[in-house]
């Protein structure tokens, strides 16, 4: 593979697609005969919820860390 530059906003969401993934492992689906969708889901998103307001300070805060050309790099604008 080829080695490319990767800027940190982008690094720190693939990150967390990580880290979303990780706690779809960690809270598997339950086996259950409900009409309504899996129980399993309220334990995933209590456990997404800990961490989001961090992962979102930490996006924003290197993504607004970055120069005017970097961002400029980036094609993303965080309003």
């Amino acid at each position: 593979f080829e080695q490319v530059d990767v800027d940190p906003p982008v690094l720190y969401v693939v990150k967390i697609l990580e880290f979303l993934q990780n706690c779809t492992k960690e809270y598997p689906p339950i086996q259950q005969n409900s009409r309504f969708g899996n129980a399993a889901f309220r334990n995933w998103y209590d456990g997404v919820m800990k961490t989001s307001f961090e992962n979102m300070e930490t996006l924003v805060d290197t993504y607004t860390s970055l120069s005017g050309q970097e961002k400029e790099n980036t094609g993303a604008e965080i309003l």
